[in-house]
């Protein structure tokens, strides 16, 4: 009897962490989006590359990147140190993630900006321009983000802020501060599909 209720008991806990981890609400959105790695193998090809892609009618949306928003164990990371900027040697570091995207990362996974833009690679000054999460703005204690200058050596001006994704594992916090900067970083394609007709785009 006691055997029973400990196996019914343990039951109903699996379901409930399993039905927790499907429904939780991550942030972004994964869904139909294709990831190639090891792009470094193509060279200058990658332009063409896309272009190719793109012309393909299901694909909406094409990001070259390093990092990808997957809350699983093993998955790429780094760490970075921030503080605002003329603080380093008052303040105690806030420790964040430091990510290399491009324009599209943000459409391809559906994250959502909060206040401010994304980035526009026609402006010349994006290329030191910066956008971090809400737990970033939250830790680092800035009130007016939008136009803050923080630094992890290089020093970025806050362009936008996002919605918290939850990139680290469920069995942890999800989330931490993050700070996404416009840079060339060919590791990873991901490409943003609509759902019809998924074999012949595959």
């Amino acid at each position: 009897f006691s055997t029973s209720i400990i196996l019914i008991v343990g039951a109903l806990i699996s379901h409930q962490q399993i039905q927790y981890m499907l429904q939780k609400d991550l942030g972004f959105n994964k869904d139909q989006v294709i990831v190639l790695r090891g792009l470094n193998v193509i060279g200058d090809q990658l332009g063409p590359f896309k272009n190719e892609l793109t012309s393909i009618p299901s694909v909406s949306h094409i990001s070259v990147s390093d990092y990808l928003p997957v809350p699983i164990d093993g998955a790429k990371r780094n760490g970075n140190a921030f503080w605002l900027d003329g603080r380093r040697e008052l303040d105690l570091a806030t420790q964040g993630q430091f990510w290399r995207v491009d324009q599209e990362y943000l459409a391809t996974f559906e994250i959502e900006m909060a206040e401010g833009r994304n980035f526009n690679a026609q402006i010349a000054s994006d290329s030191m321009g910066i956008i971090v999460n809400k737990q970033m703005v939250k830790e680092m204690g800035i009130k007016n983000p939008i136009g803050t200058k923080i630094t992890n050596g290089e020093t970025w001006t806050i362009l936008g802020v996002v919605d918290d994704f939850i990139f680290e594992s469920l069995k942890g916090e999800g989330t931490a501060p993050v700070g996404l900067v416009l840079r060339d970083s060919p590791s990873l394609l991901s490409i943003k599909v609509k759902p019809q007709h998924m074999d012949e785009t595959l």
